[in-house]
């Protein structure tokens, strides 16, 4: 802590609201890698990019708010289609190499929504993702597709009641 600024430091530490605030200078004062854009897309300055920026494919006229996330992956790809919007704190991953996102045209994922892409995800255009909604590709196979997805994998045992049964 010696040095000309060891005070400031001092300082910053015991006032975390200052310590907020001066992290965030620091954040937007960085230098801002973005993928290419497409045609009139914008980007709130607070929205956060990560990973390899050339896998990611924005279309026009997209959108994306202030604490939006889309992180990619090596050897993946995240495609945005043309009229689509990312609510703030909504979320795109790419959760392993070669995995693939692609969102549709007109499209928009509300607030907290989350993809993550293990697996290809495709979604459609002119779909809507509810707020707070989680979308994780799962391939899962089923012996019997008859037995409801609340029971599949719980060892069923039960007494079952009848009229004439004394409890």
């Amino acid at each position: 802590m010696s040095g000309p600024l060891g005070p400031i430091r001092r300082l910053i530490r015991k006032r975390p609201k200052l310590h907020f605030w001066l992290s965030r200078v620091k954040y937007l004062a960085a230098p801002v890698v973005l993928p290419r854009l497409g045609k009139d897309s914008w980007v709130h300055p607070m929205a956060m990019f990560s990973g390899p920026m050339e896998g990611i494919e924005i279309g026009d006229n997209v959108r994306i708010e202030a604490y939006a996330q889309i992180v990619n992956n090596v050897g993946s790809r995240i495609v945005i289609g043309d009229h689509t919007t990312l609510a703030p704190y909504s979320v795109v991953q790419s959760a392993k190499r070669g995995s693939l996102i692609e969102i549709g045209r007109h499209c928009s994922l509300q607030r907290f929504s989350i993809i993550y892409g293990a697996g290809p995800v495709k979604i459609g255009d002119h779909c809507r993702i509810a707020a707070h909604t989680t979308i994780v590709p799962v391939n899962k196979q089923f012996e019997d597709p008859d037995i409801p997805i609340n029971v599949v994998g719980k060892q069923i045992c039960c007494f079952r009641a009848t009229q004439n049964s004394a409890v």
